[in-house]
């Protein structure tokens, strides 16, 4: 139970939710007059009540909303899974001493990503996208919708400093997530393939290209992957693994490298592996315009 104005913290010079809420008729205090729409703003308090005793937080909350509905007076109950994670990454300990300094650098929006990953690897749930997005809770550029095959399962990123502010957390990065539980779940498999240790070896290549700055890599990494597994199947993964801008690329343009790794039941040769690479930057060419760098 809250109130309309608890929510509205999260949406800084924006309107509050104009979505109805499901009022009390006999609410127990001033504070718990309607039914949440949200977990995020509790969390958030959970957080304001341990942050100043504890160094690093990593909370999640499993729960139902309650939206109103329209075919009847009784709210629909939608689960949902938030997530809520602050402080440094490493706590600070003996062992540590001399280790890589961003071990004590606060969490940010990948670290939240990786958990979100972590999730779905678990969960074996396989056909995820991350999209930009938008919203008033979280830091403009830090924000990312989060898809399955296409169908949405909610937003993450980092807090927005004016939400931070009005929940009254220390100045320090706080990274939060809220996903449509339901619609995970669905996505979740009945059964796992599980393919044999493979008999031959890979062979691994790095690809390094310029394009568009505007240009997300996940839309370049799914181009390589159609490419270079249309006919013959060789192209088995493909990752990105560096991203850089500078003077040397010129402007408006960014630089992308991603990893491929070919395997077959086979030992594959110079020849085979060129053809595919060669249709992979055929395509890549065509559909985004993208350059081989050097």
């Amino acid at each position: 139970m809250t109130t309309p104005q608890r929510e509205s913290l999260l949406l800084p010079g924006e309107r509050p939710d104009d979505r109805p809420y499901v009022g009390l008729s006999n609410p127990i205090s001033a504070e718990r007059t309607h039914l949440r729409h949200t977990l995020l703003h509790s969390l958030l308090d959970v957080a304001r009540q341990n942050i100043h005793h504890h160094e690093h937080l990593a909370l999640f909350e499993i729960n139902k909303v309650y939206l109103a509905s329209e075919d009847g007076p009784l709210p629909d109950e939608v689960r949902r899974l938030t997530i809520v994670i602050s402080g440094p990454r490493a706590p600070e300990a003996w062992h540590h001493i001399g280790q890589r300094a961003s071990d004590r650098t606060p969490v940010d929006f990948y670290d939240l990503k990786g958990v979100i990953a972590a999730l779905l690897s678990a969960l074996n749930i396989t056909g995820a996208a991350y999209e930009s997005a938008e919203h008033p809770t979280y830091y403009p550029g830090r924000t990312a919708r989060l898809k399955i095959d296409g169908t949405s399962m909610g937003l993450f990123g980092e807090v927005h400093p004016l939400v931070r502010e009005a929940f009254d957390l220390p100045e320090q990065p706080v990274v939060a997530a809220e996903l449509d539980l339901e619609a995970l779940l669905k996505q979740v498999p009945d059964s796992m393939r599980v393919a044999d240790v493979p008999r031959f070896p890979t062979v691994t290549e790095d690809l390094a290209l310029i394009v568009e700055d505007k240009l997300p890599a996940d839309r370049v990494l799914a181009v390589i992957l159609k490419a270079g597994r249309e006919g013959s199947g060789l192209l088995k993964r493909a990752m990105l693994f560096d991203v850089f801008k500078g003077e040397q690329i010129g402007a408006g343009k960014k630089s992308l490298a991603y990893r491929l790794t070919y395997q077959a039941e086979r030992t594959l040769t110079t020849n085979e592996v060129a053809k595919v690479r060669e249709a992979i930057v055929r395509r890549l060419s065509e559909e985004v315009g993208a350059v081989l760098r050097g």
